[in-house]
């Protein structure tokens, strides 16, 4: 990992003067006065440079997903260990689960494997509702919040589940928010991936 951090800490290191460059360049409008000369020159600079980062990024952000994803069930192993299965458990099960899930969602759309991981987010979901139930613990009003947050992304994302696998198409105005100011109001929009993350 430390490496190919390096590697993108150096990346960064060399493109970072253009970057400055292009920010003055347009900051000050001077794209005015040479009809795009500099500007022309400096694009590919900057694309080949967010091209060799965006590489080394995603390793990196591999790299850490799978030393988190290590830590969180080292942690939950210890919970485990140390009280059984009980609400905190579940609660922490549930957090580890979550991006999971939420990758799935965004990731191919591929109908029978984002059934298989939401039935498979669920179970921790109904057991920590079930275990609320006849638990006075200190965590109750935290564990309702996760508990109510996570049942909206299951919903959300079954929706998003059913829409894909009955073939729904968007209307019109869901389109419209689809695509407002590069799909910031993607959320809003019942069944679209944005909202399903955007629950959790």
């Amino acid at each position: 990992m430390q490496s190919v951090s390096n590697t993108s800490v150096a990346i960064v290191s060399e493109l970072y003067p253009t970057i400055k460059e292009a920010e003055r360049y347009y900051g000050q409008d001077d794209y005015k006065d040479d009809h795009m000369a500099r500007g022309k020159a400096l694009h590919p600079l900057l694309v080949t440079g967010f091209d060799k980062f965006a590489v080394t990024d995603q390793k990196l952000r591999q790299l850490v997903d799978a030393a988190n994803k290590t830590r969180s069930q080292q942690h939950l192993a210890a919970i485990e260990a140390r009280e059984g299965r009980t609400l905190r458990f579940y609660s922490v099960a549930l957090i580890v689960q979550a991006k999971e899930r939420a990758d799935t969602i965004t990731g191919p759309r591929d109908i029978a494997r984002i059934s298989a991981a939401l039935t498979q987010f669920e179970k921790p979901i109904n057991t920590i509702r079930e275990l609320r139930r006849n638990s006075e613990d200190d965590d109750r009003s935290i564990t309702a919040t996760l508990s109510s947050n996570s049942g909206a992304f299951l919903r959300s994302a079954k929706v998003f589940m059913r829409r894909v696998r009955d073939k729904v198409p968007y209307n019109i105005a869901e389109r419209s928010t689809l695509g407002f100011a590069g799909g910031i109001g993607d959320w809003m929009v019942e069944g679209s991936r944005r909202q399903s993350r955007q629950e959790l």
